[in-house]
């Protein structure tokens, strides 16, 4: 079982849960309903015009809804995953972040050697009908959504004998970290558990042990 749980981290940390679409003579261009009470966006992801870039960098994201452009998103560069024969993009993911009812936007930044991968994250903001840049998640690689628990996990690697999973909670306004497991190999056959979680404001390791791997199943 414990052989099990780790190969689990060297899966998990590969694998994105992103929407994808085809290009369009005007960008990669995505469909979604944000709100019940809001009619379906239309988000076009617009490659770089510039020919000193590459034709898989994407500068703009159009925002319309009823056929009416609702915002121009800007001022950033990112290179998601994009199967330029196909003319398919990958890495683009509509869903609520910040568990305010709306969803938002997040898309991948760059492709990374390792799993621990960057995305560029935008909150809804109903007031303004916008779509506002956060740099909440600039510390927190391959985030994924735990609706029943309202909180934001990140399963992430350092090095070859490293890996974990950290776990966030919204605090005015702010991601806290509030636990964090990590294992380490020490050598074949066992590696080192630790877990921290936070506690009267301050990380506090609960465990720390070494943990026989054992043999693998037949």
């Amino acid at each position: 079982m414990q052989r099990q749980i780790i190969l689990a981290f060297f899966v998990t940390g590969a694998v994105f849960a992103c929407d994808s679409a085809r290009a369009e003579p005007n960008g990669y261009k995505f469909s979604e309903r944000i709100h019940a009470d809001l009619p379906e966006f239309t988000f076009t992801l617009i490659p770089a015009q510039s020919a000193e870039d590459s034709p898989t960098t994407i500068t703009t994201i159009a925002v319309a809804a009823d056929g009416k452009e609702i915002q121009t998103i800007a001022d950033f560069s990112a290179t998601p995953l994009i199967d330029v024969e196909k003319n398919v993009l990958e890495g683009f993911v509509v869903e609520d972040l910040n568990f305010d009812g709306y969803k938002d936007l997040r898309l991948i930044e760059f492709l990374p050697a390792g799993p621990n991968v960057p995305y560029l994250v935008w909150f809804y903001d109903a007031g303004q009908n916008r779509f506002i840049a956060t740099n909440l998640f600039a510390d927190i690689p391959s985030p994924e959504v735990d609706v029943l628990n309202r909180q934001i996990v990140s399963r992430w690697r350092n090095g070859a004998a490293e890996h974990g999973v950290s776990y966030y909670k919204y605090e005015n306004s702010r991601l806290i970290l509030v636990r964090e497991t990590s294992q380490t190999h020490v050598d074949e056959s066992r590696f080192r558990l630790v877990v921290r979680e936070l506690q009267n404001g301050v990380m506090v390791e609960v465990k720390n042990e070494l943990v026989d791997i054992g043999p693998l199943d037949d």
